[in-house]
């Protein structure tokens, strides 16, 4: 082959290397922005839903007269589930908080969740 040739197919290779490095880096990063913006999303709306039942099972205790202990303890043995009280009211609202100034960090518009 010529030496014209090889340095044509070389130059070529190093034009579709040097477009494919920046292509396949947006990729990656786009992918990882669009995770994490589900993510804080997804854990926004599941907290939301944890401050509402919070809320529910508060109008329970005052139209039942039950204390919430003796409701977990119903909701135990006919469910057995139970808590860790990882969302504790003032947990609650503090991640909520973080969360929510990440979704502004990350321009996640809020006013659907």
């Amino acid at each position: 082959m010529d030496s014209q040739v090889i340095a044509a197919i070389i130059s070529g290779l190093l034009s579709v290397l040097a477009t494919l490095i920046p292509s396949v880096t947006a990729f990656v990063l786009a992918k990882r922005f669009l995770g994490e913006k589900r993510y804080v999303k997804t854990a926004l709306q599941a907290m939301y839903e944890v401050r509402l039942l919070r809320h529910v099972v508060g109008e329970y205790e005052l139209a039942s007269k039950l204390s919430e202990r003796a409701i977990r303890k119903a909701v135990f043995e006919k469910h057995g589930l139970s808590t860790k009280n990882r969302f504790t009211p003032q947990r609650l609202d503090q991640r909520i908080e973080s969360y929510e100034k990440k979704a502004e960090e990350n321009l996640i518009p809020l006013d659907h969740l």
